[in-house]
């Protein structure tokens, strides 16, 4: 890693660290509460569904469980992690400790409270009113413990999922989630309605609003006028913007614009630049929320004047490389003669 630090009068001094990462076993997290046991139910619980480890898939994750006398739990399927809990004659309700580890040995625990019920109720659905996305982002609702049935495991229960316009969603029944996405630069309010019944026909059912905030973007980048010593930088923002735009040849030498004025078009003219030399910049663009997207790994490149057309516009940046938070940059609005550089 390059450090480098810029004095007032833009001398600098670069220090060069080298920097070991080492790999990190993160614990498994679980997220299991309340069971609920009734003659209505087969009363198997997955257990796949109340843990996640961003080192191991589920699958991969074993289960310890103690301080449960009332009920009984047995393995139904262990290879799949599914439980069954049976009841004793007088069971009522009672707490006791799961805990989940990884092939690593690390662990979480949860104080669990397993409740016994001979009387029916309906599902009661446990989402939010609303929730807030980004243009262009994703998630994904894990469902399990978004419902409370007295009497069914989640697994029993009948969902029915109905989106709005300009929402995607994919339902996957066997693990209980719910994927989200908004259409391609769709930015609004939509809705999604959720609906949930029991196998005895109880039900519950739920609108949550879906809140798609507009997010920036770089609509077109083109370098023109390219010579021996100049080059200009014209950036199109689909929202009103600043930007901070570094540049170098040396890294020990990185000279720093910054367009203060919030405007979705930008022009930069940088002079003095070293002849037939390959330069480096990078691009941090804020919009008027003060969200941040950036631009970098990218270069280009002075020529003599003899060897190439100064006019000629060269399309940028690396495509390899676009915005960060981004998965594709589009360029729009080009010149015929414009050439893309990879």
């Amino acid at each position: 890693m390059i450090a480098i630090a810029t004095a007032p009068d833009q001398s600098t001094r670069l220090d060069t660290l080298t920097v070991n990462i080492s790999p990190v076993n993160d614990p498994p997290q679980t997220s299991i509460y309340n069971l609920y046991v009734s003659p209505f139910s087969n009363n198997l619980y997955n257990l796949k569904l109340y843990a996640s480890d961003v080192d191991h898939a589920a699958i991969e994750l074993d289960w310890d469980f103690w301080g449960f006398n009332q009920f009984n739990i047995e393995w139904y399927d262990q290879q799949q992690n599914i439980i069954e809990i049976i009841p004793g004659a007088n069971a009522t309700s009672e707490t006791g400790v799961f805990k989940v580890i990884d092939p690593l040995q690390a662990a979480d625990t949860a104080q669990v409270t397993i409740i016994y019920s001979e009387n029916n109720t309906a599902p009661h659905l446990l989402l939010p009113n609303s929730m807030i996305l980004g243009e262009d982002s994703s998630i994904t609702l894990n469902l399990v413990n978004r419902v409370i049935d007295s009497t069914n495991t989640a697994n029993e229960l009948n969902w029915e999922i109905t989106a709005g316009e300009n929402l995607n969603t994919n339902f996957d029944s066997d693990q209980l989630s719910l994927s989200i996405q908004p259409a391609a630069d769709w930015y609004g309010q939509s809705f999604i309605t959720f609906a949930v019944s029991d196998p005895f026909g109880l039900s519950d059912q739920k609108q949550l609003v879906v809140e798609v905030e507009r997010r920036n973007d770089i609509e077109n980048l083109t370098i023109g006028d390219v010579s021996d010593n100049e080059a200009t930088f014209n950036i199109q923002t689909e929202i009103p913007s600043i930007i901070d735009f570094s540049y170098w040849y040396n890294i020990s030498q990185i000279t720093t614009v910054r367009l203060t004025n919030y405007s979705t078009n930008h022009s930069i003219s940088l002079q003095n630049l070293v002849t037939d030399t390959t330069y480096y910049y990078h691009m941090k663009i804020t919009d008027e929320d003060g969200r941040t997207l950036s631009l970098q790994d990218s270069s280009f490149r002075t020529v003599t004047t003899d060897a190439t057309d100064s006019k000629q516009p060269i399309v940028y940046p690396n495509p390899i490389k676009p915005s960060e938070g981004y998965s594709e940059m589009i360029f729009t609005n080009l010149p015929e003669e414009s050439q893309k550089i990879s």
